[in-house]
């Protein structure tokens, strides 16, 4: 698997809007995405599903995607440039999202419990 950084670099190549705002709120993400792998990394485990709650534009999720059995649940809501990123990400990887909240997340699947 790549690290997550080039990850990012040699896979996303979204065309999004060049403004200041679109482009600091995906290096947000992008960081945000980093921090949260190396803080979750040693609960990971390949043999266990994975469920990411509140994935965002779920750049997280298609790194882990990758490996992993990860589901996410993301409630959306999202508006302008910010969901213009998230559909981008989402037609770009074959993820497995729920657009609900983790209360009306319904499933009879177990996931992994050490994240």
């Amino acid at each position: 698997m790549d690290t997550i950084k080039n990850y990012f670099s040699d896979n996303f190549n979204l065309n999004i809007n060049n403004s200041v705002d679109t482009q600091r709120y995906y290096q947000n993400a992008k960081a945000d995405a980093i921090h949260c792998y190396q803080s979750i990394e040693k609960y990971l485990d390949k043999d266990k599903k994975t469920l990411e709650v509140g994935g965002g534009i779920h750049l997280l999720t298609s790194f882990l995607h990758q490996d992993y059995d990860i589901t996410s649940i993301e409630p959306g809501g999202f508006t302008g440039f910010t969901d213009e990123l998230l559909n981008k990400i989402l037609d770009q990887h074959k993820l497995k999202v729920h657009t609900t909240t983790v209360e009306n997340f319904i499933t009879d699947k177990l996931y992994n419990q050490n994240c």
